[in-house]
């Protein structure tokens, strides 16, 4: 009887902590590239990640927080700074719990991405029917398995004083100064970070580019839909 509830609890926790892969059909032959021609454009909103310390990078594999949702898909960016790494990468989530889970990068440049350190190879994780239409929901990423955390980053593509408004569920707001990273800074330019308390409550973020000066001030807003989950 104690073998057979030992069998049990390791099922159970094997599927509690089970790899995902990605979806083979998303695999096309340009899913990741490595560029030595840097380009310089690019999305507003490259990544949002736990702030966790940088211990080894090990690039095979990634963490998302999934709320409780019936979207099926869970569409993956990856960005270097440098701009040399990029990847777009799908995976079904439809029998995932929420929490936190773990994903499989299947990538073929794991030496190369190696000499970088975590928070120089961003994640953009979302929620969408088909990865190719509207975002449902941004979802907090990381590279490694512990959610400690004392808070989250945005990591925006803006050359302009940018800050990230956070609208709380309770019509609420906060706002928060990014900051400029150091060189190289192609594929993002700053970072953007919230307390994880304030993040917690969040149900959406507003990324606010200035654009002009005195008179001629305008602001550009960027929406980021949410689903925070406490762990």
């Amino acid at each position: 009887m104690k073998t057979f509830s030992t069998i049990i609890l390791f099922l159970v926790t094997t599927l509690l902590f089970a790899q995902t892969y990605p979806d083979e059909k998303a695999l096309d032959a340009n899913w990741e590239q490595w560029q030595d021609k840097v380009p310089v454009s690019g999305n507003v909103r490259v990544g949002l990640m736990l702030d966790q310390e940088e211990k080894d990078f090990d690039p095979s594999s990634f963490y998302v927080l999934i709320p409780e949702t019936e979207t099926a898909n869970l569409c993956v960016e990856l960005s270097s700074k440098d701009g040399r790494y990029s990847a777009n990468i799908n995976y079904d989530i439809s029998e995932l719990q929420s929490g936190i889970q773990e994903f499989v990068l299947p990538t073929k440049y794991k030496s190369e991405l190696e000499d970088y350190s975590a928070n120089e190879v961003v994640i953009l994780s979302t929620l969408s029917q088909d990865c190719e239409g509207e975002v449902e929901a941004y979802l907090v990423s990381g590279w490694l398995e512990t959610v400690e955390s004392k808070s989250v980053s945005v990591y925006v593509n803006s050359m302009v004083p940018t800050s990230v408004i956070v609208e709380k569920k309770d019509n609420d707001f906060l706002e928060f100064k990014c900051s400029t990273v150091e060189f190289p800074k192609v594929a993002y330019s700053k970072k953007c970070t919230i307390p994880i308390e304030d993040y917690n409550s969040a149900s959406k973020l507003i990324i606010k580019e200035r654009i002009g000066r005195g008179n001629r001030t305008n602001f550009m807003k960027h929406k980021m839909i949410v689903k925070p989950i406490k762990l």
